[in-house]
């Protein structure tokens, strides 16, 4: 009888520490399924960036057009030709002409932001906007970034990453004057 007893108590003895190992690795593979969105943030980042830059278009002339028809006259080739040459020259007249005038308006923004890079401090603009639950920080970025309230997407994510704050940032609607220091920022946020 002793005999029966001393296995059923190794047998439970054995059973409580298999126990106890599937316990601590369901633990470990649940916290890291939670956690796991943090890791890849950057990741997540930069394929926000991609799709938010614009798609790059070609521009084509209609010489390829007219070269590959071989069934056209050798006159209308020509004329074509002379049409398009004039089109270019036309195209290059106002392409000049375009630049002068966006040369013109940069100036004229340069010394608009110089104006606005002076007034900025004195203005006391509250900005209220709202993170809903669940964002994380490249998507909190962006809502700042569309707010105005930080110029760098990156700046802001590396430095909520060096405060160790990045994994305590706050959901909910949230009142911030512009021109907000990004570190103090940060720290509203974590609150």
């Amino acid at each position: 009888m002793k005999n029966f007893v001393e296995k059923i108590k190794d047998f439970l003895y054995d059973a409580t520490d298999y126990l106890l190992i599937l316990v601590i690795i369901v633990g470990v593979v649940a916290v890291i399924g939670w956690r796991l969105d943090i890791l890849f943030a950057k990741d997540m980042d930069k394929t926000d960036e991609a799709h938010d830059k614009p798609p790059i278009v070609n521009v084509t002339s209609d010489k390829k057009d007219n070269d590959t028809d071989s069934d056209k006259k050798d006159n209308d080739i020509t004329d074509n030709n002379d049409n398009m040459d004039s089109n270019d020259k036309e195209d290059n007249i106002n392409q000049d002409e375009t630049r002068d005038n966006t040369d013109n308006e940069n100036d004229q923004n340069t010394d608009n932001n110089d104006e606005d890079i002076d007034s900025k401090p004195d203005t006391d603009e509250i900005v209220i906007f709202k993170i809903p639950s669940g964002s994380f920080p490249p998507a909190i970025a962006n809502i700042l970034l569309e707010k105005g309230l930080i110029d760098n997407k990156m700046d802001f994510l590396i430095k909520s990453q060096e405060l160790k704050l990045d994994t305590k940032l706050k959901s909910g609607e949230f009142k911030i004057k512009k021109g907000t220091d990004l570190e103090e920022l940060i720290k509203i946020l974590a609150k």
